[in-house]
């Protein structure tokens, strides 16, 4: 279970009791956080989200890189055989 999830169930839990027979001030402070859980939860979702595009840009400049090395390395071996002496 995520740690999102986990906040989403814990919220659930607040907002259920919240309903329940409490009073009107436990009520509203379970409510309130019950609200905090599901923000909370939502930020960590937010931050996987963002490092997951970060890896996956990383990921994707490492092939570019790659992709251009290989091509300048077919150049230079391409200006060698050109360039040597034919015995």
């Amino acid at each position: 279970m995520s740690d999102a999830t986990r906040l989403r169930v814990q919220a659930e839990r607040c907002f259920r009791l919240a309903r329940g027979p409490a009073s009107a001030r436990l009520a509203a402070e379970l409510e309130e956080l019950g609200r905090a859980f599901e923000q909370e939860a939502r930020a960590v979702e937010a931050r996987l989200l963002h490092r997951s595009a970060q890896q996956s840009t990383s990921v994707n400049q490492y092939y570019v890189e790659a992709g251009e090395m290989a091509e300048n390395n077919l150049r230079h071996l391409s200006l060698i055989i050109r360039c040597r002496p034919l015995h």
